[in-house]
């Protein structure tokens, strides 16, 4: 075993966890968001009223190739009714989503088997909704789609309880493009920061007076909205031993201190 696990570096990881809420590629300020309808009769008119009362732009699509077409232009995701898909449609959804060519899909069903839900996680579904539609239920799937854009910076909280060590962390990030939060005390400022923000990655220290990271690493995995967010553990720790038993509580990557700023983005 070697003296330290493997770091893909966290531009690497960013990039290979999926976030659900960056799938705007081509956001244009002040343009509606566009949500696409795979067919004309995949809404039903009262969902329909909804998303348009909402500010959101419901585009009808009829076949592949408009799909193709219509998925720059703010569009955040697909609305599919997999009842009405023929099975060459299906597989051209599917080959779509197989090449990272396609859209977050909220999959609609008259059956809810597992053979169903399959078929629709395979389509690249982010949410499965059984017949009767609750409008409301798709209108909160779509909100959630859309909190943030792939053109804004990722975020990134920094919890270590040297000020010297976070704001160089903080630094480096920042030059690279990131926007950064530091917390140097984390029993009194943690739980209120996350009350009020999702980041897209936390650095974590491992060792931290009357707290180590481990442990902090359990208390955030208990927020359901923050169980995909990826966790680095900070440490000068060299045991092998203990970097696992680390990874074991919830994080993605250990990094050993100190960091230099390439290790840290690039791995």
């Amino acid at each position: 075993m070697t003296d330290e696990i493997n770091n893909p570096g966290i531009k690497r990881l960013l990039a290979e966890i999926p976030l659900l809420n960056r799938r705007i590629q081509h956001y244009q300020p002040g343009m509606p968001i566009t949500i696409l309808a795979f067919g004309t009769s995949t809404v039903p008119p009262s969902l329909a009223e909804k998303i348009r009362t909402a500010g959101y732009r419901l585009k009808e699509v009829e076949s592949i190739s408009h799909l193709l077409h219509h998925e720059g232009n703010n569009t955040c995701a697909l609305i599919v009714n997999l009842d009405s898909l023929n099975s060459k449609q299906q597989q051209r959804v599917l080959q779509l989503a197989q090449q990272n060519l396609h859209l977050p899909v909220l999959a609609i069903s008259t059956a809810s088997g597992l053979e169903e839900r399959i078929i629709a996680i395979r389509m690249g579904a982010q949410a499965f909704i059984t017949t009767p539609v609750n409008d409301d239920q798709v209108l909160a799937e779509i909100n959630a789609l859309t909190e943030r854009y792939e053109c804004d910076p990722y975020q990134v909280l920094i919890v270590d309880d040297q000020p010297s060590v976070a704001e160089f962390l903080s630094s480096a990030l920042q030059e690279a493009g990131f926007h950064t939060h530091v917390i140097t005390k984390p029993m009194t400022e943690l739980m209120p920061y996350l009350q009020n923000h999702i980041p897209d990655l936390i650095l974590l220290d491992l060792y931290m007076p009357g707290i180590n990271g481990q442990e902090l690493a359990g208390v955030i995995r208990q927020q359901d909205n923050l169980i995909s967010v990826p966790i680095v553990f900070l440490s000068n720790e060299i045991s092998p031993k203990v970097q696992v038993q680390a990874m074991c509580t919830g994080a993605d990557v250990f990094l050993s201190k100190p960091v230099q700023p390439v290790d840290l983005l690039f791995g």
